[in-house]
């Protein structure tokens, strides 16, 4: 398969689709749930935004793996989600 016709649009569409059925199953108690936690949200929003990016830097400088390979690991520590959404 051609990969520009993947990066193009089947990704796209791929993620669209898993978006738009994650976001149909919202309920209006979910809202409220996170409006009478705030603390629960605030930490889990710390953690994934700021903690991850600095732990990784904290690696990254540590370990001293090749640019491209640091690069990487500090694009995925600032663009949370996928296997570490749930956390």
């Amino acid at each position: 398969m051609n990969h520009a016709v993947v990066l193009s649009a089947a990704l796209p569409i791929t993620l669209f689709c898993i978006m738009f059925s994650m976001g149909t199953t919202l309920r209006m108690d979910d809202f409220r749930r996170v409006a009478h936690n705030p603390k629960a949200v605030s930490v889990g929003l710390f953690a994934q935004l700021l903690l991850l990016p600095l732990i990784m830097l904290a690696l990254i400088v540590l370990l001293q793996p090749p640019p491209m390979i640091a690069v990487g690991f500090m694009v995925l520590a600032f663009s949370p989600g996928g296997a570490t959404s749930n956390m």
